[in-house]
C-alpha cells in the first residue's frame, strides 16, 4: 500500500486520477484532454493513441488492488480513459465534445488552435525488425514526447526480456534532432553494431537493446516492394540448455549475431558456442547463416557448413542447442 493510502480516512476518499495516472490536482473527473496529459484540442490522432496506451499502461497493474472500493474507483477511471479513446478517436464525436467544452470552459477554441504553434505530425518511427516477442510493431515518434523503453510495463515500448532492464533506453527529440541514450551507465545499447551511452540517430540506424533490434526510420508513405524481401523468419530453439529467449523472430533487414558475447543479439550460453558464433541476415529474397569460423562449427540439417540459404523447418546445430526454421508466409 502507498503512503497516499495509507493517510487516506473515510472523510477523504482516494482520488484515483492522482494517485494512479499522477494527475495534478483539480476538476474531478477530469475533461478527457487533461485525463490523457496531452494539450487541449489535440488535433493529432497518433498523439491522442499514444495518451491512451499510456494511461492504461499506468492503471492497469492496480486493476485487482484487494480493497473492493479501490477497485470499483480504478474501474471508473478505466472506464473514462476508455471512454476518451471512443470519443477523440472519432472525428464527428470529437467535434461535438470539443464545441462542449469550449462552451463549459469560456474559451474560444478556434482561437486558441490558431494561436498555437501546431506540433509537427511525426517524421520518424522506431520498428521492432527482430527479438523474442512483437516483432513487426512501429511507433510513430512524436516531436514533443520522450519515448523509454526497458522491460517495465510503464515504459512506452515495453520489450519483454529477463536481459532488459525495467528501464533501458530512452529516445527524445533535442534541437530538431532525436537522441538515444542509455538509462545508466552499465545498460548495454549498441547503434549500428557500436556500443553507445548518447547517440544522435540517423535515417536507418539500427538499434541493439539486449535481445531486440529496433530501425529508426523516417516515415515514408509509399508502400515498399516487397518483391525482393524474404518472409518473416523464427528461430525456435527445441533442445539445449535454458536460456533468456528461447525464440528469435526477425524482419528484413535484420541480422542476428549468436553467440557468448554480451553484444549478441541472441545471446545462447553452453559449452561448444563461441563468442561470434553464427550469424543470421537477409541476403535478397532469402535468408542466410553464416557461421563466423567458430570452434565448434555451425551445422545445417547434419551438416557442417561455412554458409547456407535457410528453408522452412531447417534444422541448426549450434553447441548443445537445436534451433528450427520457421518463414511464415
Amino acid at each position: 500500500m502507498s503512503n497516499k493510502e495509507q493517510n487516506q480516512t473515510p472523510d477523504a476518499p482516494i482520488d484515483a486520477y492522482s494517485e494512479y495516472l499522477e494527475l495534478a490536482e483539480g476538476h474531478r473527473p477530469p475533461h478527457l484532454y487533461q485525463l490523457l496529459e496531452i494539450e487541449l484540442f489535440c488535433p493529432h490522432p497518433e498523439r491522442i493513441e499514444q495518451a491512451v496506451r499510456r494511461q492504461f499502461r499506468k492503471i492497469k497493474p492496480f486493476e485487482e488492488n484487494p480493497d473492493r472500493i479501490i477497485r470499483e474507483l480504478i474501474q471508473d477511471v478505466m472506464t473514462h480513459i476508455a471512454t476518451a479513446k471512443t470519443i477523440l478517436g472519432s472525428a464527428e464525436q470529437k467535434q461535438e465534445y470539443d464545441d462542449r467544452l469550449a462552451k463549459a470552459l469560456k474559451i474560444d477554441r478556434d482561437e486558441i488552435l490558431r494561436s498555437r504553434t501546431a506540433a509537427r505530425p511525426p517524421e520518424h518511427s522506431l520498428t521492432i525488425i527482430a527479438g523474442p516477442t512483437q516483432v513487426g510493431n512501429t511507433l510513430k515518434l512524436l516531436p514533443d514526447k520522450m519515448v523509454s523503453l526497458g522491460a517495465d510495463p510503464h515504459t512506452v515500448v515495453c520489450l519483454p526480456s529477463l536481459r532488459m532492464a525495467p528501464k533501458q533506453a530512452t529516445i527524445e527529440q533535442e534541437h530538431g534532432r532525436w537522441m538515444l541514450r542509455c538509462a545508466g551507465e552499465n545498460l548495454m545499447t549498441l547503434v549500428n553494431d557500436h556500443r553507445c551511452f548518447e547517440r544522435r540517430l540517423q535515417d536507418d540506424d539500427v538499434i541493439d537493446l539486449v535481445g531486440y533490434r529496433i530501425r529508426f526510420a523516417r516515415i515514408d508513405a509509399r508502400e515498399p516492394s516487397r518483391s525482393a524481401i524474404p518472409p518473416p523468419l523464427s528461430l525456435v530453439i527445441r533442445s539445449g540448455p535454458s536460456v533468456a529467449d528461447p525464440l528469435m523472430n526477425l524482419l528484413s533487414p535484420a541480422s542476428v549475431l549468436i553467440g557468448q558475447c554480451d553484444t549478441s543479439l541472441w545471446q545462447l550460453g553452453g559449452k561448444g558456442v563461441s563468442t561470434h558464433h553464427a550469424k543470421v541476415q537477409a541476403d535478397g529474397a532469402f535468408w542466410q547463416l553464416r557461421d563466423l569460423h567458430s570452434e565448434g562449427g555451425t551445422h545445417l540439417n547434419g551438416e557442417r557448413i561455412e554458409s547456407s540459404i535457410l528453408a522452412h523447418r531447417d534444422e541448426i546445430k549450434l553447441g548443445p542447442y537445436e534451433i528450427q526454421v520457421r518463414l511464415r508466409k
